[in-house]
C-alpha cells in the first residue's frame, strides 16, 4: 500500500488523527499532494530523526490547545 492509499485510510477511521507519511519511493510532487490532502507532514527515507522528533512534539503541542 502506497502512502496516498494509507492516508486516504487513516482519515476514514479517525479524520482528527494527524499522519506523518515517511516514504522510500516518493518524490516530491507525491510529498506536496500528500500534505494537500491531509498529511501533517511528509518526510522521504533516510528520515532526518531530529526533524521527525520536532514534528512529532510540534504535532503533540497541537492537540494539547
Amino acid at each position: 500500500m502506497h502512502g496516498s492509499e494509507t492516508l486516504r485510510l487513516i482519515q476514514e477511521i479517525d479524520p482528527n488523527t494527524q499522519v506523518i507519511v515517511v516514504s522510500g519511493y516518493a518524490s516530491e510532487d507525491l510529498g506536496r499532494e500528500l500534505l494537500k490532502n491531509g498529511a501533517s507532514d511528509f518526510f522521504q527515507k533516510p528520515a532526518d530523526l531530529m526533524r521527525l522528533q520536532e514534528t512529532i512534539e510540534h504535532l503533540r503541542t497541537l492537540d494539547d490547545l
